[in-house]
């Protein structure tokens, strides 16, 4: 059975920090109670308490796939298809608060944690099952008194794709960013071998996002897909909807079909993701065999250049993925610009993979190097040939 209304520990948390404010209206639901405190606190002028953060919308696929960082584009997906309710203590803004408006097993609305400093973040601390639950630690966060540092064990609940944890935790695992770049390089991750909780009933209103859940397991472990024939008719939110079409979109990819919104992009010059999109094409034909498109009639050979920055971009990515080299998303194009640099001062292929050695071994972009000389010319090698 849920729990009885929080409504007066909930009030007694708006005390602590709006003073004799208004106390604002709350349902009997803990949900919408918490739903309608957190909206009137997010109004106050105040340096306590704690605002709602504002993920509304699938961020667009194209930053998932192109972007140098994508890792807040991941984030806000996950956030999207759990349907979970972010919110932060203006004290602690680098751990986020998760509200969960579905129910668990038992009725309860269950809040977690992440910590966010470092996107896209790890589960961190206590997991609260319910609301009222969670008001006490609330009240320690607004006191400056929270341990988070207590750490609560899984049950059965989060084992499941029913948890909207879970939902978040197993999208950031795949992490679609990484599927999308292995389709243009020809080289999917291992399967990990892991399972899947069973799902719920149809009629739960956790079902919608343990189908994402499911589908993005599927597809990352077996780069099969199996959804509802009519996505359309499905009872689900517009947010997971679009999430499914996505994974539609990158099964299709796998399967030898050069997505349109990427050769889109390719072929405009004002958009300021083209130079990533003719990367990302020319790799994904290359790797099958095929013409690669420029961005002015879509066939046809890259410029000297662009072919040259593209070879070197999945140099990179080759030697990250053999972990004989580690570098942040965001310092990756930095890279690739001194690799080219380091490439077009050499004589011969010989002065070029040393200059290129050399260019990675000495940059700040790099956060470390992992192989010896030996295997980064061995990996250099082998990712120009292919």
């Amino acid at each position: 059975m849920p729990q009885d209304s929080p409504n007066e520990a909930l009030r007694e948390l708006w005390r602590a920090v709006a003073g004799k404010a208004k106390v604002p209206r709350l349902a009997r639901d803990p949900f919408k109670a918490l739903m309608a405190l957190l909206k009137a606190m997010s109004k106050l002028k105040s340096d306590e308490g704690f605002a709602l953060v504002d993920i509304s919308e699938l961020p667009p696929l194209e930053i998932v796939v192109l972007a140098e960082a994508p890792e807040l584009a991941e984030l806000a997906t996950a956030v999207i298809v759990s349907e979970l309710v972010p919110f932060r203590s203006r004290a602690h803004q680098d751990v986020t608060f998760y509200a969960d408006p579905c129910p668990d097993s038992a009725g309860n609305h269950r809040i977690y944690l992440r910590q966010e400093d470092a996107l896209p973040g790890i589960p961190y601390g206590p997991r609260f099952d319910s609301i009222a639950e969670a008001i006490p630690f609330l009240m320690a966060v607004v006191a400056g008194e929270a341990d988070f540092d207590d750490l609560t064990p899984e049950d059965d609940w989060e084992r499941s794709p029913a948890s909207g944890s879970s939902v978040i935790e197993s999208i950031l695992d795949a992490s679609p960013s990484l599927l999308w770049r292995a389709v243009a390089d020809g080289l999917w991750p291992e399967a990990t071998g892991l399972a899947l909780g069973d799902m719920p009933d149809e009629d739960s209103p956790a079902w919608g996002r343990a189908l994402c859940a499911r589908a993005m397991h599927q597809l990352a472990e077996t780069r099969e897909l199996t959804l509802p024939e009519d996505l359309d008719a499905v009872d689900i939110s517009k947010g997971q909807r679009a999430f499914l079409l996505n994974l539609k979109r990158l099964k299709l990819a796998i399967e030898g079909e050069l997505p349109g919104f990427v050769l889109d992009i390719a072929k405009d010059d004002k958009n300021p993701l083209q130079e990533a999109g003719l990367a990302w094409c020319s790799r994904y034909e290359a790797v099958r065999g095929r013409t690669k498109p420029t961005p002015k009639d879509g066939g046809g050979e890259l410029s000297p250049k662009e072919a040259l920055v593209a070879a070197l971009g999945r140099v990179v990515e080759a030697l990250e993925q053999q972990e004989l080299l580690e570098v942040a998303s965001a310092n990756r194009s930095t890279l690739v610009e001194q690799l080219f640099n380091a490439a077009g001062e050499a004589e011969n292929p010989e002065k070029m993979l040393r200059r290129l050695i050399g260019a990675m071994v000495n940059s700040d972009a790099v956060d470390e190097v992992y192989g010896d000389e030996g295997q980064l010319r061995d990996a250099i090698i082998k990712s120009f040939r292919a």
